[in-house]
């Protein structure tokens, strides 16, 4: 619909537009426009305002009414309908509400909603960034601050109310700046993008439920949306009306058919009633949901407490452990048996037959120094004698006489020829690590035997095992592993504790609408019935005068 002031009512000139309403897509038999218009008015009584309702995809009259300004604001309700009819047969009433001074007295209540907003607050625990938003009018003067929701992406902001003077300077169509930030430590913030949109806008969106692109700051606008904001609701409040404006309307067009002024009124007053139970009945639905969510995440919370705590005490336990573990070293027995294959001959006498009476020693590094390593023995196998192919006892030794920290300590194994004057033959040695047997073993590879770095034989392990291993870098990376744990259990139930807080927010915020919303029922209805015994009263007194009664 447009509206004009001046002219003769008949669209053919002289008439001057000043200002549209939003356009109501798809079908609609009984529209009512949300969006809210100024008028200066200095008061002429012969003042007039047009009224022409057209289709969005083209400029011809679907209908059009004219109304005097001052009959409007002297009627009741500050509302005056006009039937139109149309070429086709068709026709319908325009109805128009009027009042003074709605700036100097009137406020826009509204509520934004964050829809996955960009994220700046990535972290080791995958913290979120804690939004809140900033509105300028025109002149850049920041005239409301939202609440900041903490590690949260899609917020649901409280309400806010702006007096409509400070915020668009009287004028509905003016653009205001919505910026939302990311508050970071101190009294440092980030911006999370923004976008730009009139009073009217905010009312037209919350009508039609659509989305606002929250615009990336850092990339003039080319790149991606950093989310999106719904608005929740956005009414006028104060002096505009009270109750809004759409609702008088709709009352106004439901008792259209009532014949006098005060039966309109009486109409109108009833539907007001109606919508305001309507309004109540949704309050008492919201205030028991947030009942509901409130009992909900009192529950989580105590689960989230009782997670924490079975987390913190299985973290501390397993970091006890892994202490004791580390002072007490690794832990287990090693079983193997090796097996010579092709040893060579280091015999004196071997001319005459003879043949190396060969054994083992198992050694450890002692000591590491200038370059040059130091071996202690730590097993030192039985003897075969006269075989160069000789197949050793099973033989067990300690992992920790082994092996300080970790399995893949470098050990050695030297081979000789028994002598009986002690002077030992060296066959040849190799080096390994117990990870080295046990690996052999699976994949039955050989160690080569060496001496002066030339092979003297190999080594063949059919058999080895690692019994009752107790490692303290399994049990330290466990302990890590459970702190963390017990850090994210922390977090999750200071998320939990926050959730509850909200939600009790919430709950008395819903009660406490709930609550007006019951008062308000009382006195529209008190008006409602008021005002049908005064329509009763009235016709009985047209009656008596009719009959010639009195009145």
């Amino acid at each position: 619909a447009t509206l004009s002031r001046g002219g003769d009512g008949g669209g053919d000139g002289g008439e001057e537009e000043f200002g549209r309403t939003e356009a109501i897509r798809g079908y609609a038999a009984n529209p009512i426009w949300k969006k809210m218009l100024v008028l200066d008015w200095d008061g002429d009584e012969d003042a007039t305002t047009s009224v022409a309702v057209r289709s969005e995809s083209g400029d011809e009259d679907i209908g059009r009414a004219q109304f005097n300004i001052a009959s409007i604001l002297n009627g009741r309700s500050n509302v005056m309908y006009e039937d139109i009819a149309a070429d086709d047969g068709g026709g319908g009433t325009i109805f128009i509400h009027a009042t003074e001074n709605i700036l100097d007295e009137s406020a826009l209540k509204f509520q934004i909603h964050g829809k996955a907003l960009s994220n700046l607050g990535k972290g080791f625990f995958g913290q979120k960034s804690d939004p809140f938003y900033e509105v300028r009018n025109t002149s850049g003067d920041c005239v409301y601050k939202s609440e900041v929701k903490r590690d949260n992406l899609n917020p649901d902001w409280s309400m806010a109310q702006v007096g409509l003077l400070p915020l668009c300077g009287g004028d509905l169509d003016a653009p205001v700046t919505f910026s939302v930030f990311d508050e970071d430590r101190g009294d440092k913030r980030k911006s999370m993008g923004s976008f730009a949109a009139s009073v009217n806008d905010l009312v037209v969106a919350a009508t039609r439920g659509e989305l606002l692109s929250i615009g990336n700051d850092d990339d003039d606008g080319k790149g991606a949306a950093a989310g999106h904001a719904s608005v929740l609701r956005a009414e006028y409040v104060g002096g505009v009306v009270a109750p809004p404006a759409a609702e008088i309307l709709a009352a106004a067009a439901e008792a259209k058919g009532l014949m006098e002024a005060h039966s309109i009124v009486a109409a109108s007053k009833t539907c007001a009633a109606d919508v305001a139970r309507e309004e109540f009945e949704k309050a008492q639905q919201e205030a028991m949901a947030r009942k509901k969510s409130e009992r909900m995440a009192k529950d989580n919370l105590a689960e989230a407490r009782e997670a924490e705590r079975s987390a913190k005490t299985e973290s501390v336990n397993a970091a006890q452990e892994a202490e004791r573990l580390k002072k007490a070293g690794l832990m287990g027995t090693l079983n193997f048996q090796f097996v010579g294959e092709r040893l060579e001959n280091v015999e004196t006498l071997k001319f005459m037959g003879d043949k190396s009476d060969p054994f083992f020693v198992l050694q450890k590094v002692e000591s590491e120094r200038d370059g040059k390593t130091q071996w202690s023995h730590v097993f030192i196998s039985n003897v075969i004698k006269n075989k160069l192919n000789p197949i050793w006892e099973e033989a067990k030794v300690e992992i920790g006489d082994i092996c300080k920290g970790n399995l893949d300590e470098r050990i050695r194994v030297v081979v000789f020829d028994w002598s009986r004057t002690k002077k030992h033959n060296l066959i040849g040695s190799f080096e390994t690590s117990v990870n080295g047997i046990i690996s052999a073993q699976k994949s039955a590879s050989r160690f080569s035997l060496t001496r002066n770095k030339k092979v003297t034989g190999r080594v063949f392990v059919p058999f080895a095992e690692i019994i009752d291993l107790v490692n303290p870098e399994i049990a330290e990376e466990k302990a890590k592993d459970l702190a963390k744990k017990a850090d994210m259990a922390h977090y999750y139930a200071y998320g939990a504790e926050c959730r509850v807080k909200l939600a009790v927010r919430n709950a008395e915020e819903a009660h406490n609408v709930a609550l007006q919303s019951e008062q308000t029922v009382e006195a529209t209805t008190q008006e409602a019935d008021a005002a049908w015994r005064m329509t009763l009263e009235r016709s009985v007194s047209i009656t008596l005068s009719a009959l010639g009664l009195g009145s």
